[in-house]
């Protein structure tokens, strides 16, 4: 690698927020529904191009050094935020936190990279270098840990690329993305066309493309097998988690679900299996009764909502009966068909093990006679939204968040993904993993929720309302599909405002509310018919290797790092 001469502060600043933007107009739903790889691939070449340039020629006062530190730390954190500015829709207060962290990442790999290339082909040094950062990003837990979006998702909807991820994951594919991104580095700062570098780029791509060729999602019932599942979106903004007396709101939820109701049996259509609400949707919680007994006795930790609590619990209950399930199951019209099953989001109190009354964020289904048949709480919560990591037990953090947001949100993680177990109207045994949300950003509850054995689909309960239409929706997409293709499993997202799709588990869409016009921020309904497995036991490849993936993700970089550093 010939060297550079190092640039100033503020151009390396300047350099830096420009590999940001670029890589900020690729994203999935900035510029393009499903985002832009080739200008992803720009976007890390110049992130990679201002990383390699050394932070000060040789000898240079410390002070130089330090001043395109935070020259180039600056322009991390700034490229952040705008990668992350939908979060400012929940509080600004979100970015002053999630910025700088993120950027962290970023800065540490600038040394980690110049060491490499000395001994190596900028390709490869550049490729596990981004590799490695990412895994590790991935693996820390939340709130240091913030792998919501790797470089994999750059190339969702490219299935003769993302195919590979039965085989490979989301591992093997952001490996691919950055090795494409690193032979072009190598070859321009080159300023020709260099061999060694071309053939990683094309290595990995290589590898992806015949992998995704070789492979296919498992082999699928016939069609007349399939469940159909119908999706309700009531297009409402600014839905957040605190539960509040939403009437008006459950109204336009029932009459949207009796007017999708009304226009399948008009057209002739057989009833819904499942009809689907998304994430907080109920409205009220669903309360156990060891919370009420726990409540009675006397417990009642800060944090919960103000006034007596055991009649706030019967308050709850009769407007979960009355308000919600008589309509849909027994009222004197029951908007739901005999035979349908019905799933919606909202709280769940329960009460601990140890002692202590908890809350989840939760999706419940019923059967078609409005029994509870089952509930799913949410892994992954949402920093400031859901959870506070424990700053919740200061009286001044509570106190600000009820004032921001009218409730504290100190929930409690799910421990792992529920398997719901329903029947179709044809009387097809069904098996599908319950998940809400920001768990739709990881792999870990659907890879949970293959290994517990027969499973058909995956359905993700979410409420993305108060991101109002930002991207943060195509991310979610673009997260579902990797995940449909690597479980080798169909993933219906059933949403607050969108977007509301089913994908199938060769990654190609089913259907979404809205179809090819706006399909966010929009009341609507879509009926899915869901793609079944043959064999609910077969499985990708990927679900076998996911662990050592991992493993190599971190493993192989700080190996080649130890003796990179030896060599030296």
């Amino acid at each position: 690698m010939t060297p550079r001469p190092a640039p100033s502060p503020l151009r390396r600043f300047l350099e830096v927020l420009g590999a940001w933007i670029l890589l900020y107009l690729s994203s999935p739903g900035t510029l393009d529904r499903d985002g832009w790889l080739f200008v992803a691939w720009l976007g890390l070449y110049r992130l990679g191009n201002v990383l390699l340039d050394p932070l000060a020629e040789p000898g240079a006062p410390s002070g130089r050094v330090r001043r395109a530190l935070l020259a180039e730390y600056l322009g991390h954190t700034l490229g952040a935020a705008l990668w992350f500015h939908w979060l400012a829709h929940v509080h600004p207060a979100t970015l002053l936190y999630v910025a700088p962290v993120y950027a962290l990442y970023f800065l540490a790999q600038g040394p980690i990279l110049r060491r490499m290339a000395t001994r190596l082909p900028v390709a490869l040094a550049f490729g596990l270098t981004l590799w490695g950062f990412e895994a590790l990003r991935s693996w820390i837990p939340l709130p240091f840990g913030l792998g919501w979006f790797r470089m994999a998702h750059h190339a969702h909807h490219h299935l003769w690329l993302s195919g590979s991820a039965r085989v490979l994951g989301l591992e093997g594919l952001s490996l691919a993305v950055a090795l494409a991104a690193g032979s072009l580095l190598g070859c321009l700062r080159a300023r020709r066309i260099v061999l060694s570098e071309l053939a990683f780029g094309l290595g990995g791509g290589g590898v992806c493309a015949a992998l995704a060729l070789a492979t296919a999602a498992p082999p699928m019932k016939d069609g007349k097998e399939w469940p159909r599942l119908l999706l309700v979106q009531p297009g409402f903004a600014d839905e957040r988690l605190g539960l509040q007396p939403a009437h008006r709101r459950l109204l336009v939820l029932l009459k949207l679900s009796h007017r999708a109701m009304e226009s399948l049996r008009d057209a002739g259509e057989p009833p819904p299996d499942v009809v689907c609400w998304g994430e907080s949707m109920l409205h009220v919680p669903v309360i156990d009764a060891g919370w009420r007994a726990a409540v009675a006795a006397g417990l009642r930790p800060e944090g919960w909502p103000e006034g007596d609590l055991v009649e706030l619990a019967e308050s709850h209950d009769a407007g979960l009966r009355e308000a919600v399930l008589e309509p849909l199951f027994s009222g004197p019209m029951p908007i739901l068909d005999p035979e349908s099953w019905f799933l919606a989001g909202s709280e769940h109190w329960t009460h601990e093990s140890g002692g202590g009354l908890r809350r989840e964020v939760m999706v419940a289904l019923f059967d078609p006679r409005g029994e509870l048949r089952g509930i799913a709480g949410k892994r992954f919560l949402c920093p400031g939204a859901e959870t506070l990591h424990g700053l919740e037990r200061f009286a001044p953090v509570r106190a600000f968040f009820r004032w921001i947001g009218g409730y504290v949100p100190d929930f409690s993680p799910a421990e792992r993904t529920t398997v719901f177990e329903l029947t179709s109207r044809s009387g097809l045994p069904l098996r599908l993993s319950a998940t809400l949300c920001f768990d739709n950003a990881f792999q870990e509850p659907y890879l949970d929720a293959v290994g517990q054995g027969e499973l058909d689909f995956h359905l993700v309960a979410s409420n993305e309302a108060w991101f109002k239409t930002s991207y943060e929706m195509d991310h979610m997409v673009a997260f579902s599909r990797l995940l449909a293709l690597s479980t080798g499993r169909s993933i219906v997202r059933a949403t607050t405002s969108g977007v509301s799709i089913g994908l199938g588990p060769d990654g190609r869409e089913l259907g979404r509310v809205g179809g090819a016009g706006r399909d966010r921020g929009v009341a609507g309904w879509k009926l899915i018919a869901v793609p079944v497995p043959l064999d609910p036991n077969g499985f990708p490849l990927f679900t076998a290797l996911a662990g050592a993936l991992r493993l190599l993700s971190i493993g192989i970089p700080l190996l080649v790092y130890f003796f990179v550093r030896r060599a030296r």
